[in-house]
C-alpha cells in the first residue's frame, strides 16, 4: 500500500464528508476521469521524472502527468487546448493539482515533460502495469458482432406492362 492510498482511507476517517462533497461538485465525466488516474497509479510511476539531484527542482511533474492524462481522457488536440480548459475548468485544475490559473505552468513546459514523458516511455509502461495488475496472464478472448444494415446493390426486376398506345395526330395542336 504506498502512502496516497493510506493518505486517502485516513482523510476519509477523518472527514467523513468530504467525499460527498467532492462527489457532488464533480461532474460524471470528472469522476471517471479520477477512477482513470487512481486505476492508472501515476504516483508510482512518476518517480522516473523526479528531479535527479542537477540543477533546479523540478515541481509539479505528478500534476503535468496528470494533465497529460487529462488532454488523452478529454480529446484535447494541443497543449494551448489543455491549457485553456484547465483554466476555465477549476474543478479539473484542482483534480490536476493546480489551485489557481496562475499556478499552471506555461506551454513550452508542458511539451518539454511531454517530451519527457515520451523520451521515457512512460505511458506504454503505465498501460503494461495496468493490464499485468488488473488482468495478469489471462488471455481475454472476445467476440465482436455487428447488426448494423450493410446496403448492398440488389438486382432490380423490371416489369413491362403491354399498354397499346393510342396513336395521336400528327402536326401542331388546334388553338383554342
Amino acid at each position: 500500500m504506498n502512502l496516497l492510498n493510506l493518505w486517502n482511507t485516513i482523510e476519509c476517517y477523518l472527514f467523513p464528508h468530504l467525499e460527498d462533497i467532492l462527489a457532488r461538485d464533480l461532474s460524471k465525466r470528472e469522476r471517471e476521469f479520477v477512477r482513470v488516474c487512481s486505476l492508472a497509479e501515476l504516483d508510482q510511476h512518476i518517480l522516473e521524472l523526479e528531479w535527479a539531484r542537477i540543477g533546479r527542482k523540478s515541481k509539479d511533474r505528478l500534476s503535468i502527468l496528470k494533465a497529460f492524462v487529462a488532454k488523452a481522457f478529454y480529446n484535447l488536440d494541443t497543449n494551448r487546448s489543455l491549457i485553456n480548459y484547465l483554466g476555465s475548468s477549476p474543478s479539473l485544475r484542482r483534480l490536476c493539482g493546480w489551485e489557481y490559473k496562475h499556478d499552471i505552468p506555461h506551454e513550452s513546459k508542458f511539451s518539454r515533460v511531454f517530451a519527457l514523458i515520451a523520451s521515457h516511455k512512460l505511458c506504454q509502461r503505465i498501460h503494461a502495469s495496468m493490464i499485468k495488475a488488473n488482468c495478469g496472464n489471462r488471455i481475454i478472448g472476445h467476440l465482436s458482432r455487428d447488426s448494423t444494415a450493410i446496403d448492398a446493390r440488389e438486382k432490380v426486376t423490371v416489369i413491362k406492362e403491354n399498354k397499346v398506345k393510342t396513336p395521336q395526330k400528327l402536326g401542331r395542336p388546334k388553338k383554342g
